[in-house]
């Protein structure tokens, strides 16, 4: 049945979706036109998603733009980062230039990153209550999506349930075999 899928039922049914999720090419465009309407949260998600970029290809130039663009005081999209994380970035660049033939490490933002993801995460919320994520969801990519997430939810449980009946068989093949 075509309305199944697209019934409040079945889309209350499906697991909300985290921060990795609307950052998808399934949700982000709905994600950021939602975005605009929140107040200085659109950086906190360009910010979000070049540290993203950067951690998948690790480089000076993208960590500069990085710093420029969301990190340091008065850049043009300025989101307020913990004093920490844009020495973190400072240091690197300053050892970076000086040796240019080391490449920048990849983990260099994940705290910052971890930050961004909690900031986020409260726009996350609102947006699933939006009639801009309804649409999307109804959508077939939304549909196909929710699929997908039940069946790696399912999944996971599956391989989790997997390891604790393993976990007690060795636990009983262990106890007869020391008796």
């Amino acid at each position: 049945n075509n309305r199944t899928g697209r019934s409040k039922k079945a889309i209350e049914a499906a697991p909300p979706p985290d921060v990795t999720d609307v950052c998808s090419p399934v949700f982000l465009t709905a994600f950021r036109t939602f975005m605009k309407e929140e107040a200085h949260a659109g950086h906190v998600l360009e910010c979000y998603l070049a540290c993203i970029a950067y951690k998948e290809r690790p480089s000076y130039h993208g960590l500069e733009d990085l710093q420029t663009r969301f990190i340091t005081k008065n850049g043009s999209h300025e989101i307020g980062v913990a004093i920490k994380d844009a020495d973190l970035v400072a240091e690197a660049l300053a050892r970076g230039y000086r040796n240019e033939m080391t490449e920048p490490p990849r983990q260099l933002l994940h705290n910052l990153e971890n930050e961004l993801q909690i900031r986020l995460g409260r726009h996350v919320r609102n947006f699933r209550r939006s009639d801009v994520f309804r649409s999307e969801i109804n959508s077939r990519a939304g549909r196909l999506w929710r699929i997908l997430k039940l069946c790696e939810n399912t999944h996971s449980k599956a391989e989790e349930f997997q390891n604790k009946v393993l976990d007690t068989l060795f636990d009983v093949v262990d106890y007869h075999v020391v008796k």
